[in-house]
């Protein structure tokens, strides 16, 4: 998986989305986060179809580039750690 794909799987995630829906005050966090994530697309969709592209792209720009800033450098974060203690938990059990 590529990093554009890794954080575009992120930032569409039910999980992302029901975060922002739980931020804003829409939703409990310990409910399931399918519901609000369909919600949130349900919203942004409507903004789009109401306010145009342009709008839409502000709005993008505006919240979803942090979350894109974040995603990056947990990325590059994650990619850089010796997960190798994993593989004698895992594989060299006695």
């Amino acid at each position: 998986m590529t990093l554009g794909q890794c954080a575009r799987s992120v930032l569409t995630a039910n999980a992302t989305f029901a975060h922002i829906m739980y931020k804003a005050g829409f939703h409990d966090i310990k409910n399931p986060v399918k519901p609000a994530g369909d919600a949130l697309e349900t919203i942004i969709a409507a903004f789009y179809t109401e306010q145009g592209l342009e709008a839409f792209q502000s709005y993008a720009k505006l919240y979803f580039v942090p979350l894109i800033q974040i995603a990056s450098k947990a990325y590059d974060g994650f990619r850089y750690v010796d997960f190798s203690f994993l593989y004698e938990i895992c594989f060299c059990m006695k």
